[in-house]
Parts: C-alpha cells; structure tokens; sequence
C-alpha cells in the first residue's frame, strides 16, 4: 500500500474549460508533492497555467472547469472536500493574498473591519487594537492606527496589497497562497509586497506558495521554482545567489531580464504546443525532428528536474519538492 505524504499530492492533473462550445486545455498531466516548509514560486508567462494551477491546488477552480486527476492535501481529496470541510480550511489552515485587491477588499468596510472579518471567519476572536497595528506596522504600513480606519480608495495600491498580505497572515495558516501579488504595482511597491511576503513567511513559519510571472521577485524571496510553460511543468529547480536553470524557457526567462540585457524571448508560434512533441520547440534553438516528434518525460539535471530532451540521458525523475 502506497505510504501517504503530507503536504500537496497533485497526480496527473489536467484542466480544461469549454470556450465558445470548444473545450480548451489549460493544464496538462501535472504531478508533483509540495512538502511542507519554505517559499516555492511558480513561475511563467501569461497564460502558462499558473494560476490555474495554484487554484486547484486549494479547491478554488470554478464548477465550469474540466477536471482530470487528483490533488490530495496531507491524504484528502481536494476535489471530494464539501463547502463546510473547505471554510474550516480556510483561515485555519490555508491563507490566500488574492490578486487586485481593489475586488478583493470591500469598499464599504474599513482595513480593522476586514481584519475583524478574517479572524472572525476562521472562528479566532479579533485582534485587539495593539495588536492589530503590530500586525500592520510587520507589513511596512506606517501609521497603522490611521489604516485601520481608512477605507481601501484611501490607500495606494502597494499599500492594499500588503493589507492583503496582513490579512493572509493574520490567522497564522500552515499554507498561504499568494496569487501575482505585484501585478501592476511600481518598481519600489514591488520589492515593498516582496519584503512583506518573504517577512510573512517567517513571521508565520508557514509555507508559502507564490504565483508570478515577475523572476526577480521569486528569485529574492524563494527556496525553489516551478517553471510552468503553456500549461506544463517544464523545470524544478532550486533558488541559489545564480539561478542554474537548465530548460531553454527557463534560460530565456533569465536573459529577458534588465540586468542580463532585456533579450526578448523568441516569438510563439500560434500553432505553438500542437501536436505530440515538446511544447517550447517552436520557440526553441536547441529544437530537432525528436522535440517536434515526441513530448519529454522529467530528467534529472543538476539538483532540479527538467523537462527537456537535452537531459534525456538522465534518469527519468519524480515531481517532487
């Protein structure tokens, strides 16, 4: 009998969602155990299946989506879970930092409101005022005692999103998702959210989850990357000083970064990921008749796990972290 792991058990999951009557793939086949403990990013461009991904991870797809596979968290089917098994989750043992908190956030309750409504929600008694400014003041939020009383039109964007953060943290989760939480926010509000994230990590010892699309920001706040491309997990790789991605996405990645010279990735094909080969083949240098041919399996490469024939003479490896 196989031995049940703690943590996230994700078995060949596959998504899809009917567009226009047509059923349109946007995750394929993933697999993988997220142990508990650290920061791990999952990372890609627009459309690659990030964010579908994290959502089905906590239950949070929507009753539309086509749903293959199975996610277990610590031996439960996620799926199987009713709406009261999901609430006592939530608060308790999950925590979300949602995209656009402009739609996260009522416009009709103050920051303390929301608070109150957080604990409140996972049955924990509010945080008294000291408290609740500690909280705050954790976050980079100066004059505390004046955010709790403003409403969310009253703040910046940077602030609202680490009120979010504050508001993940507030419980104390085991797990907290954080989904694009610098999308559309300034240079300096941008390492101000990642400051807040990498802090709440350690002030709450939980794990912490990190969809993005920005590299620089995982990279300064992760342990490790799941690199996702065109609904595929493509390279595990573990975060060091120099990121030692070995998938030709994930390099592209890298070299279109300012500090490496703003190299544009290679242009995607629309008929990019048809077919039975390699996803990134139309995109890739390094491409031959077997990547158009024949999709890869996961290889070893260094201490991560890469999807690419190029590390075909490796061993095939588990999706794990």
């Amino acid at each position: 009998m196989k031995e049940e792991r703690s943590g996230f058990e994700v078995q060949e999951l596959s998504v899809s969602f009917r567009v226009r009557g047509e059923r349109v793939p946007v995750l394929h086949d993933a697999s993988i155990h997220l142990a508990q403990g650290g920061v791990t990013g999952i990372i890609g461009e627009s459309g690659s299946g990030k964010s579908v991904f994290g959502e089905a991870l906590f239950g949070l797809l929507p009753e539309s989506a086509e749903i293959r596979g199975k996610v277990q968290f610590d031996g439960k089917d996620v799926f199987a879970l009713t709406q009261r098994e999901k609430n006592s989750l939530w608060g308790n043992v999950w925590g979300l930092v949602p995209q656009l908190p402009q739609e996260a956030l009522s416009p009709l309750r103050t920051i303390d409101g929301h608070l109150r409504d957080v604990r409140r929600g996972a049955g924990m008694k509010p945080l008294s005022q000291e408290e609740a400014e500690r909280l705050l003041r954790s976050f980079e939020l100066a004059e505390p005692e004046r955010v709790l009383r403003a409403y969310p039109h009253e703040l910046s964007g940077g602030m609202l999103q680490r009120i979010l953060c504050a508001m993940a943290a507030a419980c104390r989760p085991a797990w907290i998702l954080a989904d694009e939480p610098t999308k559309g926010l300034d240079e300096d509000a941008r390492e101000a959210v990642g400051r807040s994230l990498a802090r709440m990590a350690e002030r709450t010892r939980c794990t912490l989850l990190v969809i993005t699309h920005d590299i620089a920001l995982a990279h300064s706040i992760c342990d490790r990357l799941i690199v996702m491309y065109e609904g595929e997990i493509v390279e595990l790789l573990a975060v060091a000083p120099e990121l030692a991605a070995h998938h030709p996405y994930t390099q592209a990645l890298l070299r279109a970064l300012p500090e490496n010279g703003f190299e544009a990735l290679p242009l995607q094909a629309e008929t990019s990921g048809a077919g039975s080969g390699c996803r990134f083949a139309q995109r890739c240098a390094h491409a031959d008749a077997r990547c158009r041919r024949a999709r890869p399996s996961l290889y070893a490469a260094g201490s991560g796990k890469v999807r690419c024939f190029l590390y075909a003479g490796s061993a095939s490896a588990d999706e794990a972290l």
